[in-house]
């Protein structure tokens, strides 16, 4: 079964239906390694979606993902996400041209997992960390 775990719940990847929340990942440092880079539509605008899959350990293959604004400086979420996968800081350059987080693809690192509940009572588990 291929775990899809987003903000709010975690989801079966095959039929995209909600998961028991025992089944979410615990907090805790994991290998990982970045799956998938997805822009999609919010309520809060658009957003980009980091998707980690977790490469070691009891929960190898379930993926967790870390959601970030658009706006790409030093000190958006963005931006210290593309830092902490590339494992430097963005130059000027890159911050002036942008930089496509979709590059970043395969990027092996540690993710440090947090859990979280949603405004009704649900737990759901996000990145808190990326580490190098």
């Amino acid at each position: 079964m291929h775990a899809i775990q987003n903000r709010s719940l975690l989801y079966d990847g095959a039929t995209h239906g909600p998961m028991p929340a025992c089944d979410l990942i615990p907090p805790g440092l994991y290998e990982a390694a970045l799956n998938e880079v997805q822009r999609y539509e919010s309520n809060w605008g658009e957003r980009i979606g980091f998707v980690f899959r977790i490469t070691e350990g009891e929960h190898t293959g379930k993926t967790v993902t870390l959601s970030t604004a658009t706006n790409l400086t030093r000190l958006s979420k963005l931006g210290q996400t593309v830092s902490d996968l590339l494992a430097r800081e963005l130059n000027d350059a890159e911050l002036v041209y942008g930089f496509k987080p979709e590059c970043l693809k395969g990027t092996e690192c540690k993710i440090l997992v947090d859990e979280h509940t949603t405004r009704s009572g649900t737990p759901y588990a996000t990145v808190g960390r990326i580490l190098r």
